[in-house]
């Protein structure tokens, strides 16, 4: 993540840009900073998936895969599966307390994932895209 940001420094982008930028990477840093998730906290994720599918055109196909993969292990995290989950299975063994924890984890890995692996058209996308002040 401080990688992208330094990275994103010497990109030649406007001052909208920038801001649009450094916001969607600081809340996703607050994110993946935060030593405890709540299912709420994923929905801060949304801005920067939504400005990756409306920027879809500068995104590889593997990317937007990715994205709707986040979506779906987003949906996972309502309250009313984890709720199903809870108390229709027992989680009492340390494989199903692991597997647990990979799927509460997986938007934000997935997320931290997608920014590495598709840095450069990350960056790509917001000097391309059409930015106003």
């Amino acid at each position: 993540m401080l990688w992208l940001a330094w990275r994103s420094r010497r990109e030649a982008w406007t001052d909208a840009a920038r801001r649009h930028a450094d916001f969607l990477l600081a809340v996703v840093f607050f994110l993946l900073w935060s030593p405890t998730i709540w299912e709420h906290y994923l929905s801060l994720l949304f801005p920067l998936l939504i400005f990756v599918v409306a920027a879809s055109t500068h995104f590889s196909r593997q990317a937007l895969i990715m994205v709707a993969l986040i979506f779906v292990l987003s949906l996972v995290q309502n309250l009313i599966v984890v709720n199903w989950f809870r108390y229709g299975f027992a989680f009492d063994t340390l494989p199903a307390l692991v597997g647990a924890a990979l799927v509460k984890s997986a938007p934000l890995l997935l997320t931290l994932l997608l920014l590495w692996r598709h840095a450069d058209e990350w960056l790509r996308s917001h000097a391309a895209s059409r930015w106003e002040s």
